[in-house]
């Protein structure tokens, strides 16, 4: 039998991987976009819509102020491993070309 802390950790990473991006008081969070089936998951895991993500970690783009937005791609650099939001990641791809 599957535990109920194995589903519950399920239904995060799926809310994480299909949730809306968007940003709350400068940090990053996810919303349900209005959807049914994430507005369930957000109840069922008890955050509010929206939920601002704990302990985020930070697109690594060189902008001031720092970027809000929540990672979603990381790639070796010369100057090591950075994280990148979907927006820098594509400025990041263009300027490899």
């Amino acid at each position: 039998m599957v535990k109920v802390e194995c589903i519950l950790t399920a239904l995060e990473d799926m809310v994480y991987q299909f949730g809306y991006d968007t940003v709350v008081d400068g940090y990053p969070a996810l919303t349900t976009g209005g959807l049914s089936a994430l507005e369930e998951a957000f109840e069922v895991l008890g955050w509010t819509d929206p939920y601002v993500v704990p302990n985020p970690i930070w697109c690594d783009a060189p902008v001031v102020p720092r970027c809000p937005n929540r990672t979603t791609s990381g790639t070796p650099t010369p100057n090591g491993y950075k994280r990148y939001c979907r927006e820098h990641m594509q400025f990041w791809r263009e300027a490899q070309q």
